[in-house]
């Protein structure tokens, strides 16, 4: 399962589909046609929900037994990145995890206060 950024709508992006080169469309709902979107970031359920039952993604921000940081995917599992390290996303119990936000979504509410550092994104 994935979720879709478009960078220049600033939202997320419902309605959509993949085709196998990896290009994301979007079903206009007035028309019914396909529109193409370029300028996105994917990013990939971890299989893992919080505590409220919410689905963590990659690029999430998320409150892990009172440490906050970035999901991310570092080869072979999902990480909170941290200012101090990187913890598994699988070793936490579902009940100790909480997603508070994510990096694309009001980031000044994060990043501007330094609560935590400005990750490395990857643009499609």
């Amino acid at each position: 399962m994935i979720r879709v950024w478009s960078l220049e709508k600033k939202s997320w992006i419902s309605n959509f589909f993949m085709t196998e080169k990896g290009e994301i469309y979007i079903v206009k709902p007035e028309t019914g046609g396909l529109c193409l979107v370029s300028e996105v970031i994917i990013t990939f359920f971890t299989g893992i929900k919080d505590s409220n039952g919410t689905k963590i993604f990659e690029d999430d921000i998320v409150r892990m037994n009172n440490i906050i940081g970035v999901v991310k995917y570092i080869a072979p599992c999902f990480v909170l990145a941290t200012r101090n390290g990187f913890y598994p996303l699988g070793s936490a119990n579902e009940k100790e995890i909480e997603v508070i936000g994510n990096i694309y979504e009001h980031p000044e509410r994060f990043f501007e206060n330094r609560k935590i550092d400005k990750p490395l994104t990857v643009i499609y």
